[in-house]
């Protein structure tokens, strides 16, 4: 068995200075005058359950609250921190509030987060008040109560749908970004493989366009040079023209030679000095013709015209790469390279992951599918029984029936939406949410409740005026549905309703006195004027007190 709450100790809570509160059986019962202080029970209750915390809650000239709660029996959650496990069967729960905002939780007085203690109470305490009725018009909490009725068979195809939806979802987010980051890559690099070849066929490093500009101006002087030498040596040797420089001088010389010595009759080293001078010149146009053939200017052209082509084709790339220097372009080079590479690569992926989705949607409707077919068994099932129970109590013209309606767009939670329909036979027929009056509702979560799978149900179930809007016949036949409920959990009920309340095993009234609230247990006498009071108004009528010891089966003495 769950481990179920024994005793809740309140300190400063509404109107509430000082509660503490032993429980024992089944059905318990907490009753007092409108405004008397039941509602501060209830936020204990919910403090105690993991609700959030309000320093509104704070009574009146305090600075602190707090709720105590201790549950003990069996416990369903073995994997919980060291520190707060059970002791010997036993659980305490602690909150303690701050009039500055702040709040404590407390599991075995070792400080516990929130969410922790949340989860760990949702299973051991269940809490029921005027608004579940709001709850129950809710279509998800409609869609939660059947499912719960499905059983093991819908929980389980019902995570496994959660679970593909989620991995289907995730491989179409998969697939949309990979489809994204290829259309980004094919337009940004739109062309870029022609011009990947061009870059690779420069064999660029970050100083190539330097060097290159540099060895183009060197080339340009060479050529500069080699034209003016082209120039001078064909003045000196004519060239394809004719008489050049060399072989004038040479005619000039020897006439002049020729003159000298027939004018002066002397005869001097002309030979000698002819000689040394035509040598001088040949040795001067073999110097010329040595530095022509190292110097081609036809080939100096060619390079010149190739550098220039290299330099020309680098500046061109880096505006069609869109960048500004060479590095740039060297690593432009390599991310899209890179990136071209991964977008061929990711045509295998690519159909990977279609493949995957495509299979991964035929599993989802596959599930849903079934999980309808369960829903539907589940309808039914719970049909049948909510229907006994409002039998029982008094709505046997009433039917309650569930409705599923397909969707287009599975869900995690299927391809259904549910909805609550109840009818009387006659002209009465419409979503429980527009046509079922107050008392309507409170039956019908009523039943719902108590044919909830055991196992689903929590240890202690706290139900707050769930008999607001019966009388009579009615009130008296939920009390005894209440107390059947309680023998598969503890039930507390907070009521005003005085034949329910005599159903309880046990029973604390809430009363107020000046500005404290008082709750105590009463028992024997003191019950029965309590029934007599929430009877007639007046517990000391005769025919209240009467009336009273009659419900709880005491004959006056």
């Amino acid at each position: 068995m769950k481990a179920m709450l024994e005793e809740l100790h309140v300190r400063n809570i509404g109107g509430i200075r000082q509660a503490d509160l032993t429980f024992r059986g089944s059905f318990i019962a907490i009753t007092g005058e409108s405004g008397a202080g039941k509602s501060s029970l209830i936020r204990a209750l919910e403090l105690a359950s993991g609700k959030r915390a309000q320093a509104s809650l704070i009574r009146a000239g305090n600075d602190e609250a707090q709720v105590h709660a201790v549950l003990a029996g069996g416990f369903s959650q073995p994997h919980l921190p060291e520190g707060i496990k059970p002791e010997e069967g036993v659980f305490v729960v602690r909150r303690v509030l701050s009039r500055n905002g702040r709040t404590r939780t407390y599991i075995q007085d070792n400080p516990v987060s929130l969410g922790l203690l949340q989860n760990i109470m949702n299973h051991l305490v269940g809490i029921q008040s005027q608004f579940a009725q709001i709850d129950l018009l809710d279509p998800k909490r409609q869609l939660n109560l059947l499912d719960a009725r499905g059983g093991q068979t819908v929980k389980v195809l019902r995570k496994n749908l959660q679970e593909t939806v989620s991995e289907a979802l995730d491989k179409e987010r998969e697939q949309i970004r990979l489809l994204k980051r290829r259309k980004e890559i094919e337009e940004r690099y739109e062309g870029a493989r022609e011009i990947l070849s061009r870059i690779r066929s420069l064999d660029l490093d970050v100083g190539s366009e330097r060097e290159w500009e540099e060895s183009l101006e060197e080339i340009r002087c060479k050529i500069e040079r080699a034209e003016k030498l082209k120039n001078l040596f064909d003045e000196m040797t004519g060239g394809f023209a004719g008489e050049g420089l060399v072989n004038r001088l040479e005619t000039v010389i020897y006439e002049l030679k020729n003159l000298v010595e027939a004018e002066t009759n002397e005869s001097k080293d002309f030979d000698s000095l002819i000689e040394s001078l035509l040598a001088g010149m040949k040795y001067l146009e073999e110097l010329c013709e040595k530095q022509l053939k190292k110097d081609d200017p036809e080939k100096l052209q060619e390079a010149f015209a190739t550098f220039e082509r290299r330099l020309g084709l680098l500046r061109k790339l880096k505006r069609l790469a869109r960048v500004e220097t060479v590095g740039d372009l060297v690593e432009y080079e390599r991310r899209a390279s890179r990136e071209l590479d991964w977008l061929e690569n990711s045509r295998e992926i690519l159909v990977t992951l279609q493949n995957e989705c495509a299979a991964l949607r035929k599993k989802v409707t596959r599930l849903a599918l079934e999980l309808r077919e369960a829903r539907k068994a589940a309808a039914e099932s719970l049909e049948k029984s909510v229907n006994t129970v409002l039998d029982d109590l008094g709505m046997e013209d009433f039917r309650l029936s569930v409705l599923l309606r397909p969707v287009e767009k599975v869900r995690q939670h299927g391809a259904d939406d549910v909805e609550f329909f109840l009818s009387d036979g006659g002209n009465l027929y419409g979503s429980v949410a527009k046509v079922a009056s107050g008392g309507e509702l409170s039956r019908i979560l009523l039943a719902l409740q108590c044919t909830c799978p055991k196992e689903l149900l929590p240890s202690t179930l706290v139900f707050d005026e769930v008999e607001a809007g019966l009388g009579g016949k009615a009130a008296m036949l939920a009390g005894y549905k209440l107390r059947e409920l309680s023998r598969e959990c503890r039930v507390i009920l907070v009521t005003h309703e005085a034949s329910i309340a005599a159903l309880a095993d046990q029973h604390f009234r809430v009363e107020r006195s000046a500005d404290l609230t008082l709750v105590t247990e009463v028992a024997g006498e003191n019950r029965v004027v309590e029934i007599a009071r929430m009877l007639a108004g007046d517990h000391e009528a005769p025919e209240a007190l009467e009336h009273a010891r009659s419900l709880v089966g005491m004959k006056e003495k």
